[in-house]
């Protein structure tokens, strides 16, 4: 599904992509009917206007001419996590019952990265309400059960076999500097 925001502003790869036939075109035609309804803006803008203000216009012409150019890169991005950094982060690992790491390309093919996108993707799916360590433990045991439930990402021998545990250190910025708080989320072992 398109959103009306996503279409305006969306690249020639973008449109090749959405309408492989004829997306270069589309994309054209949107840029020419974008422009035009920027001049008329700008027309109907300066004609009710007793005096015309040239610094409004260039400031205008500026900004339109610079998104052109800049296109959809931070900071300039309207996807939020493009545009604004959090006063937080999680990081994601694999520890075994004493607690030592167990690397995760030993039992997985994914990243850390595609760890953390499975955790997301769990609370989104579950609607439950993330960021800033605001997942209280019952809801985070229901994540990690569906993490490790999703057992696409995990080698089942080590599923099988492994006492682990799987962790989430949050990291944030308070009054007395940079702090971690250690959480498990889901025990095997138990």
């Amino acid at each position: 599904m398109l959103i009306p925001r996503w279409w305006t502003i969306g690249s020639l790869s973008e449109f090749n992509t959405w309408y492989p036939e004829f997306g270069s075109l589309v994309w054209v035609f949107k840029n020419l009917a974008l422009l035009a309804l920027s001049f008329i803006f700008l027309y109907f803008f300066f004609l009710f206007r007793k005096k015309p203000n040239n610094a409004v216009f260039d400031i205008f012409i500026t900004f339109v001419i610079l998104s052109w150019i800049i296109g959809e890169q931070h900071p300039f991005s309207r996807i939020p996590m493009y545009h604004s950094f959090p006063n937080y982060a999680y990081v994601f690992s694999l520890s075994d019952k004493n607690d030592r790491l167990i690397p995760l390309q030993n039992v997985s093919p994914l990243g850390a990265a595609e760890l953390s996108h499975l955790y997301y993707t769990s609370l989104y799916n579950h609607e439950i309400l993330y960021g800033y360590a605001r997942e209280d433990s019952f809801n985070l045991g229901i994540i990690g059960a569906d993490m490790i439930n999703n057992t696409t990402w995990i080698n089942p021998n080590f599923l099988a076999d492994s006492c682990f545990h799987l962790n989430r250190q949050y990291f944030f910025v308070s009054d007395k500097g940079f702090e971690v708080i250690n959480k498990v989320f889901y025990d095997s072992c138990n």
